[in-house]
């Protein structure tokens, strides 16, 4: 059973990994990068830290163990943002819808 993701790729784009985690209603900590900005969103659905910050990753981990009660919160959240991203199948009347 997992409880929360640490994500470390700098690489992946989109971040499917992350994206599934938060489909999942995981809280994640992960890097304060642009492309990541909008998937976890400091304070709401997880915890962001300075690109390489070992002290900082190593704190926001350990206060979603510790504090349990955010962690469940930024999971909620994470699970309800998840929830408003467009789906493949939405993608795709969309474009059909352009190209017409």
């Amino acid at each position: 059973e997992f409880r929360r993701v640490l994500f470390r790729s700098q690489h992946d784009s989109p971040p499917l990994a992350l994206l599934e985690a938060h489909a999942a209603g995981l809280p994640s900590v992960a890097a304060d990068l642009p492309a990541l900005r909008p998937i976890v969103r400091a304070e709401q659905t997880g915890l962001l830290h300075g690109l390489g910050d070992m002290k900082t990753i190593a704190a926001a981990v350990l206060r979603l163990v510790e504090q349990p009660g955010d962690a469940v919160e930024f999971g909620v959240q994470a699970r309800a943002s998840s929830q408003l991203l467009p789906t493949p199948a939405t993608e795709a009347a969309q474009y059909t819808e352009l190209l017409r």
